[in-house]
């Protein structure tokens, strides 16, 4: 689920200025689609070592820029520390996007957008083994 944040577009002076708009007329997108990126943070994500050993799960928040060129910068964690690694590992496989964007365009220009997107670390339940009868 990506949460779309608005855009920051730079404006075409010799200044530094930025201008931020509300919306743009078309998203910045993942190749492939939002299922592709689901797809792709699923295969990439490692579960951090140390998290799986204390059984840590949660989702991590990562917001994000996809700038002008396609790619990914700014990435931080806005969502309540879990700790573990898992912040580290969210940001790592975020990142690892950089490149796999078409950029957002607004008004025929192309800017940089601002997204949101959840990483869920989930274990799956342990089930104990079963013992094997003997047979007498």
């Amino acid at each position: 689920m990506l949460i779309f944040l608005g855009s920051i577009a730079q404006t075409n002076t010799n200044t530094d200025e930025q201008k931020t708009t509300v919306s743009v007329a078309t998203p910045a997108k993942f190749n492939g689609g939002e299922a592709a990126l689901q797809r792709y943070l699923a295969k990439k994500t490692v579960y951090p070592e140390l998290a799986l050993e204390n059984d840590v799960q949660g989702e991590v928040m990562v917001m994000f820029v996809v700038n002008r060129q396609g790619d990914v910068e700014n990435v931080t964690v806005v969502s309540k520390k879990i700790g573990f690694g898992l912040e580290m590992e969210a940001m790592r496989v975020v990142k690892s996007t950089s490149g796999m964007w078409t950029p957002a365009m607004q008004k025929g220009e192309v800017v940089a957008m601002r997204f949101q997107i959840p990483i869920r670390f989930h274990l799956e339940p342990k089930t104990p083994k079963k013992k094997k009868r003997r047979k007498k």
